[in-house]
């Protein structure tokens, strides 16, 4: 787990689970008033890194299509698409369907 401080303050995290065949990117949180100031760019990073160093073959996440900011930031980082798929529909009419979006990053 790698934590974000401002001051004293605790202000974003991501974990990584290390397993045979790669790691899985999970809980990248970062409170909304510290968004869009290069803090998960910065976690996703270092994530990276420690898993470069400790030769981690490959990174692999899984989120939804509605997460569209963090969509953006995992392809600025290198992250391609692998799968999407429609999750079920929901009951509720007018609601746009959700796809659950596989993403993976060949490491170095």
């Amino acid at each position: 787990m790698f934590l974000a401080v401002v001051g004293e303050e605790a202000v974003g995290c991501v974990g990584v689970r290390i397993r045979r065949g790669g790691g899985e990117v999970n809980h990248l949180i970062v409170k909304p008033q510290f968004r869009n100031k290069g803090i998960a760019s910065k976690l996703i990073s270092l994530l990276i890194q420690y898993c470069e160093r400790r030769r981690v073959p490959n990174l692999f996440l899984e989120t939804i299509d509605a997460m569209e900011e963090a969509l953006s930031l995992y392809a600025k980082m290198g992250f391609e698409e692998k799968e999407r798929k429609a999750l079920k529909k929901s009951a509720k009419p007018n609601q746009r369907e959700v796809h659950l979006v596989k993403m993976e990053l060949a490491l170095s």
